[in-house]
């Protein structure tokens, strides 16, 4: 019997039936709540950055243990060092990263397409839709234990929270647990015994799964006829409006791309492509196959009318693009923010300001203008670096998850620079999730710079803080102030 659940649950349930036993996470939209399920349910911790995180699942790995990684898409980029040598190091027990990617950038500074780590590690990758999603995790399992490497199952925020179908999937057998005799190869024999073994079981898997299907009338004398072929939650957009005249080719494990469910369509007058959030299967079939690279697909995040235009155009080889529009700012720092002053100081500075992702990050706009770059979390300090002399804000957690050696950088090369970190002990953007790592911000600074200094947001004031950061940035060398306070418990920066 089919059930039907929430993403969510769905993904629970399939975790469970693997018999998964530990999950490590790490924050950020849109698998804040999922990784705090998760968290709870297998036994799982908060990992301090993505690579941390990485690195436990491939120790829960080795020492027999199934187990997950929970990150959001620009995690991946952090976790990418251990992942894609693991691929040919070999692993033992599966283990599996659940990707949460962000079609639209509603919660994130990019659209990053987590797919792309597929080719680059050579992992297999499942891009699951609503029909598919409990089984996809299972399979991950399965391939990944066959193949002794991590398997990634991309995740959004619709397809967590779509109505998912969960009808139980095949049972795992024992793995065989990590093999220490990889050891008796060399790199290169390493890696060619895997292009020759186990990438070979990855093309099968994905050229034989009931995971990729084809829908509509197909026959080899189809002239003239439309196809469609479509990736994760995109597919069920395209079934909401497509009827069986389409050959619609839904894939949900996307790498290696299975070649022959594509060849169903390859000779059809018209192909469009529909995938979220690039052009990742597209790219890697002609240019014959229509969608983004022909303008035909616009938006990242697709819907029916994004579709429906897509078809109306498709005597067309090409598609002029829209204009893209400025909109207002998804969000505005709380009204009751400790760090008020700390923002309107940073405004009057005549240096550059080098800021973090975060909340940070919501005063690049008016009616701040409190710091002049943000790029990835962590970053800031580093950017700092870079600047003959300025200011660097951070969050303790942006601190502790890749700002540290930043720091260390900068003191050992004697940088002009003010590093403040704004101490609060949770995630404010992500829903005030404890951070434990926080109680040694303080301490390590002072390891690091003997000129650190920690005050307390409620009682100074904006023209103290900018008194005090003007004055360190007149005596050059570098200083860490550490503002320490506590983010409003009822406000929101979404509200």
């Amino acid at each position: 019997m089919v059930i039907q659940m929430i993403g969510e649950k769905v993904i629970c349930r399939a975790l469970e039936h693997c018999g998964v036993e530990r999950a490590i996470a790490v924050i950020g939209y849109p698998i804040t709540e999922l990784g705090e399920t998760l968290v709870e349910k297998f036994d799982g911790e908060w990992a301090v950055n993505e690579k941390t995180a990485f690195e436990i699942g491939l120790g829960n790995s080795v020492s027999g243990l199934r187990s997950c990684v929970v990150v959001k898409h620009v995690g991946m980029n952090v976790l990418s060092d251990p992942l894609i040598t693991s691929t040919i190091h070999t692993i033992g027990h599966g283990l599996v990263v659940l990707a949460g990617d962000d079609p639209g950038g509603i919660g994130s500074q990019n659209e990053q397409d987590s797919r792309y780590y597929g080719l680059l590690a050579d992992v297999p990758v499942f891009d699951p839709n609503p029909e598919t999603l409990f089984d996809s995790i299972v399979e991950a399992y399965r391939i990944s234990e066959a193949t002794k490497c991590p398997s990634i199952v991309r995740l959004t925020e619709r397809l967590l929270r779509a109505e998912c179908s969960h009808k139980g999937g095949r049972e795992l057998q024992p793995p065989e647990g990590y093999d220490r005799n990889i050891w008796e190869y060399s790199v290169h024999e390493r890696h060619m015994k895997f292009i020759r073994e186990r990438y070979q079981i990855m093309i099968d898997f994905s050229e034989n799964t009931h995971l990729n299907v084809v829908k509509g009338n197909y026959n080899e004398e189809n002239n003239g006829k439309v196809g469609i072929i479509s990736t994760g939650y995109a597919s069920q957009v395209v079934d909401s409006v497509v009827d069986e005249d389409v050959v619609h080719v839904k894939l949900s494990v996307v790498n290696p791309l299975p070649l022959s469910k594509i060849s169903y369509v390859e000779n059809l007058d018209r192909v469009l492509v529909v995938e979220e959030t690039s052009p990742f299967v597209e790219r890697q079939l002609s240019t014959k196959f229509l969608g983004r690279r022909s303008g035909h697909i616009q938006n990242t995040l697709v819907d029916e009318n994004e579709i429906r235009l897509a078809l109306d155009k498709l005597d067309m080889e090409r598609v002029e693009w829209r204009e893209v529009k400025s909109k207002e700012e998804r969000g505005n720092v709380c009204m009751s923010c400790p760090f008020i002053p700390l923002f309107k100081a940073l405004r009057r500075v005549d240096v550059p300001v080098a800021g973090d992702v975060g909340c940070i990050y919501l005063t690049t706009h008016e009616p701040w203008k409190s710091v002049d770059v943000a790029f990835v979390l962590g970053s800031a300090i580093g950017v700092a670096c870079g600047f003959e002399k300025g200011v660097a804000v951070i969050g303790d957690f942006g601190f502790m998850h890749s700002g540290v050696q930043s720091l260390v950088h900068a003191v050992s090369h004697s940088r002009d620079l003010v590093v403040v970190i704004m101490l609060n002990r949770v995630a404010g953007i992500s829903g005030r999730q404890p951070f434990r790592e926080a109680e040694y911000v303080v301490d390590i600074a002072k390891t690091i710079c003997k000129d650190t200094t920690l005050l307390q947001a409620s009682s100074t004031t904006e023209e103290e803080l900018f008194q005090i950061i003007s004055s360190k940035i007149e005596g050059g060398g570098v200083s860490v102030i550490v503002l320490e306070g506590s983010c409003p418990e009822t406000s929101s920066p979404y509200q």
